[in-house]
């Protein structure tokens, strides 16, 4: 396999599942557009985030092994085996079982690292340092899972705006620390009446240099999203955004739910058919969508 930089890659993302509900996903965010091509998620199974320099066949290898039931260490050294450039590859891979993996290749950019936790991987490189992981993963695990509260995607997105809020990406300005972000969460069951639990989530935000942060705009939609699904209840995680209304900054850049795939079918269920009908123009009429302007240098 050979690297393809500059195709898609993270700087800070968090992987995790919760094993109450069944539900996976991932959060992350970037200094270049397209980062949703990081994730990976096994509904039922597990998620993964590949990033650094992305080399899509071998996210997909590590989503197959996930889905067959191997262990994320076991994925995670399998990958590397078949990559002979996995020094510049980054992994984060947990699974509904509660096993947990990281990797970060030794000549991934710096300041580059990883930090696990209970059912939760949090890695980034070309960061501002390493707050930015510790961070992410102390929001995460100072909200427990509560059937009745925070769900996988409140987690998820705390975490991404605790990077955020300690510098995230350093090749961004420093008010803006990312130019796009993502929240997807694959869920097992069926939503009960009036919740978000049980719900697929596919989320995706872009914003143009100096136009206000991305994690910012991500909590918008995902506010749109879930209240949309609960009749107007704000999420238990909306409390904690750490940024103010100025900092948004003009609204250029897009937002979309991710639509089905090709045939009909959604790949993660039947959920995202019904976020893909729920106030999603509304959302996307706030924001010009402009083209995204082309990466330089490493992603």
């Amino acid at each position: 396999m050979s690297g393809t930089p500059g195709t898609a890659a993270a700087t800070w993302s968090i992987a995790a599942v919760d094993r109450r509900t069944g539900e996976v996903g991932v959060a992350v965010a970037s200094c270049i557009a397209g980062v949703d091509r990081v994730i990976a998620l096994a509904p039922g199974i597990g998620a993964v985030a590949a990033q650094a320099y992305l080399e899509e066949r071998s996210r997909d290898v590590a989503s197959r092994l996930l889905s067959e039931g191997v262990a994320p260490a076991e994925v995670v050294e399998r990958v590397k085996a078949q990559d002979p450039e996995h020094a510049i590859r980054q992994y984060g891979v947990v699974d509904l079982r509660g096993r947990v993996s990281a990797y970060t290749g030794a000549e991934t950019g710096a300041w580059a690292g990883h930090s696990i936790g209970t059912d939760v991987s949090v890695q980034g490189n070309l960061l501002t340092g390493p707050d930015v992981v510790a961070a992410a993963l102390r929001a995460f695990e100072a909200a427990p899972p509560d059937p009745g509260a925070w769900t996988l995607a409140d987690r998820l997105l705390a975490a991404l705006e605790a990077g955020a809020s300690h510098g995230g990406d350093r090749r961004c300005d420093p008010e803006q620390t990312a130019l796009s972000a993502a929240l997807r969460v694959a869920a097992s069951a069926a939503t009960p009446p009036g919740t978000t639990r049980g719900s697929d989530l596919n989320l995706y935000v872009a914003r143009d240099p100096g136009a206000g942060s991305p994690v910012v705009a991500l909590r918008d939609a995902y506010e749109l999203w879930r209240r949309e699904r609960t009749g107007g209840a704000p999420s238990a995680s909306s409390s904690l955004a750490t940024s103010s209304a100025a900092s948004r900054g003009p609204a250029r850049g897009s937002c979309a739910l991710r639509p089905p795939s090709p045939g009909g079918a959604s790949p993660w269920g039947e959920g995202l058919r019904g976020v893909l009908a729920v106030g999603v123009v509304a959302f996307v009429a706030r924001r010009r969508r402009r083209r995204e302007p082309a990466p330089a240098g490493q992603p």
